[in-house]
């Protein structure tokens, strides 16, 4: 038991410490790649996120969730004074899929930390505790909900326009070193500007 919390403390050492390397200054892309790389196994290993991804004082609102997907469920919540959305794992799954789910889950906040594009949704960070023992990534609100919902609201809006935002948040995404491929796009409509952008939602 102590060998394997020894290992643990060990290994989230690493991750944190691979993290700073990554927030630094710029690194060249070779470096970069060396330490993304190494996050990844050691994340792998016992299926953990870096410590420096987790956010405290998140509070989720209401009791029933507004949204979902095939293995998440999405929350409305506030950090502070900012309207945040929570997209928290969703373990009622087979015990033998468990493990994958949580592991393609911080894989996916390990990739996501990594981006900064107008059209990428930014990424906040995790939190283990406002839905305990599960986890949940975390993301500015949109107040506009997504693009097909935004419009069915708004059916006059430049329908072109927003597929070249799009489409810039997903040439980032592809050139990328290596490439992110994502299969699961869906556009949301950013309150930050009139009129609002649309953003690849990589969650």
């Amino acid at each position: 038991m102590y060998c394997r919390r020894y290992v643990a403390v060990e290994l989230l050492i690493g991750s944190h410490l691979n993290c700073q390397e990554l927030d630094d200054a710029p690194h060249p892309d070779e470096y970069r790649k060396a330490c993304m790389k190494c996050l990844r196994a050691l994340c792998n290993a016992r299926n953990i996120v870096p410590s420096s991804l987790f956010l405290r004082d998140v509070i989720r609102e209401g009791k029933n969730p507004v949204g979902g997907g095939g293995f998440a469920d999405i929350w409305k919540g506030h950090l502070h004074d900012t309207h945040v959305c929570l997209k928290v794992l969703r373990v009622f799954c087979p015990e033998e899929q468990k493990a994958k789910v949580l592991r393609d889950f911080c894989q996916e906040a390990l990739v996501w930390r990594q981006l900064l594009h107008p059209n990428v949704l930014p990424f906040l960070g995790v939190s283990k505790d406002v839905f305990a023992p599960r986890y949940c990534l975390i993301s500015p609100w949109m107040v506009n909900g997504n693009i097909m919902s935004y419009l069915e609201a708004h059916p006059d809006h430049d329908r072109l326009t927003s597929l070249v935002q799009v489409a810039e948040g997903m040439k980032y995404l592809h050139n990328r070193n290596p490439p992110i491929v994502h299969a699961d796009i869906r556009g949301v409509r950013s309150p930050c500007s009139s009129p609002s952008f649309p953003e690849v939602n990589l969650s």
